[in-house]
């Protein structure tokens, strides 16, 4: 069964809008409940990152293996504490091609939202392919800090460094990813700023997703 997920604004009430700008209001009520809470204990997820979409895409199943040889082991150098969730269509729970320390496969899972607001930071490690990432702002949607490549902000009018992060080298791209688990501000500063996005570029009207 699909749903809609509507990237913007469901009203309250004039009495609960009075207390929230206008980047707080694009992330309430979107599908029936207020995810603000969620976002907010973020900051106990914070050793967590987590890729999520169809590994049966030649693109996801590079970038992930990118990912964990060149990525992963820089951030566990750093972290220890460090976990790696790995959820999307064409995947088997707990998979060995895609094993490691800190890393956990779910496979397919019913709700990416669930695992989207269980699971941290969100990594989008692109390295090719086009068109607009939907689970980026999926991700920015519910709360999730990003950290992608410049092919994986392809489509999308941020500023890097803003709304979410952007590295190419793997180097970079563990260093964002570190900075992200460790520093719980620059979390709540990308995430209003994700919200702030969404609400001037991807209102009800102009952009919705259909997912399982």
């Amino acid at each position: 069964m699909k749903k809609k997920i509507e990237v913007g604004v469901e009203q309250e009430g004039e009495e609960n809008n009075a207390q929230k700008d206008g980047a707080d209001l694009v992330a309430t009520a979107v599908i029936g409940k207020n995810i603000l809470s969620f976002a907010d204990s973020l900051s106990a997820k914070n050793n967590r990152c987590f890729h999520i979409g169809s590994m049966e895409w030649e693109a996801n199943k590079q970038s992930v293996q990118w990912f964990l040889r060149e990525c992963w082991p820089r951030i566990l150098e750093k972290n220890p504490q460090a976990e790696f969730h790995l959820a999307g269509k064409g995947l088997v729970k707990d998979d060995l091609t895609y094993s490691g320390a800190g890393v956990f496969v779910h496979g397919e899972v019913e709700s990416s939202e669930e695992f989207m607001m269980a699971h941290g930071i969100a990594v989008v490690p692109l390295l090719s392919g086009s068109g607009i990432r939907m689970k980026i702002l999926e991700a920015m949607l519910y709360g999730c800090p990003v950290v992608t490549t410049n092919i994986g902000m392809q489509g999308l009018s941020v500023t890097p460094g803003l709304e979410l992060r952007v590295a190419d080298s793997a180097s970079s791209f563990a260093d964002q990813v570190v900075t992200l688990m460790s520093d719980a501000s620059l979390v709540n500063r990308q995430r209003k700023a994700s919200w702030e996005f969404l609400r001037k570029f991807h209102n009800v009207s102009e952009n919705t997703q259909d997912r399982k």
